[in-house]
C-alpha cells in the first residue's frame, strides 16, 4: 500500500522568464544563440547541456524562448518555440567585396545597388567565392534589416564571365 510511481509531464523552472524575438545567430555546435527582441535588445543564450535545443534554429527565425538567469547574469535557454520562419528572397549580381573573416560579402546588382550579406553561423557559404564573380544569392532579412545569405549559386554573369553555371558555394 502506498507504493507507486509518478510521471512528470512538465518542468517549471523557478524564476524562469519568457521573451520573444528574432534569431540573430546560432553557434555551429548548438551551444548558444542570440536573439534580437522587438525593442532592439540583443540577448545571448546558452543551451547548457541541451545543445539539441538550438539544433533546428536558423538565423531570421522568430522564436519564443523561456530562460533562467544564472551566475554572473548568464542566460540559459530552457525551452523555445519557433513562431515564424523567414521567407527567402533572391538577388543576382557580382561579388564586389568579401570580408577577410568570411563573415560577410557584398554584391552589386545590375541596377547598381550594393547589398551586404552576413553569413550568420555558416561562414563556409563564402568558400570559393572571388571578387568579380557573378552569383545568385538566396537570403533572409532579419531584425534591423540585416540580410543573411542562406545559399549562393554561381552564374554566368559578372565581369569575369563567371563560368560556374549553377555551382553551389554553400547551403545550410
Amino acid at each position: 500500500t502506498g507504493f507507486g510511481s509518478m510521471v512528470a509531464n512538465a518542468i517549471a523552472y523557478v524564476g524562469a522568464v519568457t521573451t520573444s524575438g528574432t534569431v540573430a545567430s546560432v553557434a555551429a555546435d548548438g551551444s548558444s544563440f542570440t536573439v534580437t527582441t522587438p525593442s532592439g535588445q540583443t540577448l545571448a543564450f546558452s543551451t547548457g547541456t541541451n545543445s539539441a535545443l538550438a539544433g533546428s534554429l536558423q538565423t531570421g527565425d522568430t522564436i519564443q524562448v523561456t530562460y533562467t538567469n544564472g551566475a554572473g547574469g548568464a542566460l540559459t535557454a530552457r525551452s523555445l518555440t519557433v513562431t515564424a520562419t523567414p521567407t527567402a528572397a533572391q538577388v543576382t549580381g557580382t561579388i564586389v567585396a568579401i570580408a577577410a573573416d568570411l563573415s560577410s560579402f557584398t554584391v552589386q546588382t545590375s541596377g547598381g545597388q550594393s547589398l551586404t550579406f552576413a553569413t550568420g553561423s555558416n561562414a563556409s557559404l563564402t568558400n570559393g567565392l572571388q571578387v568579380g564573380e557573378g552569383v545568385q544569392v538566396s537570403y533572409t532579412q532579419g531584425a534591423g534589416g540585416t540580410l543573411t545569405a542562406v545559399q549562393i549559386l554561381g552564374t554566368q554573369s559578372g565581369p569575369s564571365g563567371g563560368g560556374y553555371g549553377s555551382s553551389s558555394y554553400g547551403d545550410r
